[in-house]
């Protein structure tokens, strides 16, 4: 149901308590209920002014809140009044439209902190730097159309978060990933991707990395200059073995997800690999965290991230 009829009913719906009332007093006095008159030319107005009533409180609320939602709205293009409001915008949230691609004037938002793109239609990375390189901390592109990415730097330096999930990606640029010394959580899941360049390694500040259901063979072994990374999630790959240096670089790591690789992985192979010990005390001591935290636990249980029932014991 669109706005305008939303409104229409609303209106009628008014129209309609109010002679309920007027029939319930004139009851109690033994009169006859009056018929229900029919809708007067001011009836036919009231949606259009309500509607600017409502666009016009949603708009004091963006300027009051700094944040802008336009999400699930079949929006094709931003709206102006968005761009009014310029360096007052500290969230945009326009997921699931029809966003092509984003004008010139989106460079007025230069405050703008977390945009969520996911579900649209973009078919290339919105050049957002360097209006927003210094504010951006949160963008979220999954599920629209990019499948390549830039050969060169983003130029968000305070950028925290980014998910490229199901943008149908067969490739990353190295040089797309360097000058992001701020990035935390980065999700490349669902894509195409055989490879990883050895520039992730270069993003110092990782502590989440998923890489789930991709085409990877092979993980770099510069991953084991992340430092921090606590998570890296690798279902669904074609992963054959790990890096020595993922396992011993990592000292945080503990919670590795290898479910589901085809061929399945070796696990006598893997105990062997330098690491592998103490990356499973780590994942023993998060579940034994959980468990006396009182977390819900999944239908996996309290899951070391293999398939010990498909994991052949002999190399």
């Amino acid at each position: 149901m669109g706005a305008a009829e939303s409104c229409l009913r609303d209106a009628a719906l008014d129209v309609e308590v109010a002679v309920s009332e007027a029939v319930g007093g004139l009851r109690g006095c033994g009169a006859p209920p009056p018929a229900l008159p029919s809708p007067q030319p001011s009836l036919r107005s009231a949606p259009r002014s309500r509607l600017r009533s409502t666009q016009a409180e949603r708009e004091r609320s963006w300027r009051a809140t700094g944040l802008v939602s336009l999400r699930d709205g079949q929006l094709r293009e931003l709206p102006p009044s968005l761009f009014a409001l310029a360096s007052g915008v500290r969230t945009l949230d326009a997921a699931n439209n029809r966003l092509a691609s984003l004008p010139a004037q989106f460079a007025c938002l230069d405050a703008l902190q977390r945009l969520v793109l996911s579900g649209n239609a973009l078919a290339a990375l919105p050049p957002l730097a360097p209006a927003l390189g210094g504010s951006l901390k949160v963008l979220l592109l999954d599920g629209n159309r990019i499948g390549r990415l830039p050969a060169a730097p983003l130029g968000l330096g305070r950028l925290e978060r980014l998910s490229l999930a199901g943008n149908g990606l067969a490739e990353l640029p190295g040089a797309a990933l360097q000058g992001l010394p701020a990035l935390r959580s980065l999700d490349l899941s669902r894509n195409a991707l055989r490879a990883l360049p050895d520039e992730l390694g270069d993003c110092g500040a990782l502590e989440e990395l998923d890489v789930t259901s991709n085409g990877l063979e092979a993980l770099p072994a510069a991953l084991g200059r992340l430092l921090r990374l606590r998570s890296l999630l690798a279902d669904g790959n074609r992963l054959r073995t790990l890096p020595p240096e993922l396992l011993t670089g990592c000292a945080l790591l503990s919670n590795l997800q290898l479910h589901e690789q085809s061929p399945p992985l070796h696990l006598a192979a893997l105990r062997e690999l330098p690491g592998w010990v103490e990356v499973e005390k780590r994942t023993m001591g998060r579940n034994a965290k959980r468990v006396q935290g009182g977390v819900l636990i999944g239908a996996r249980g309290l899951d070391d991230g293999l398939d010990h029932s498909r994991l052949p014991n002999n190399p």
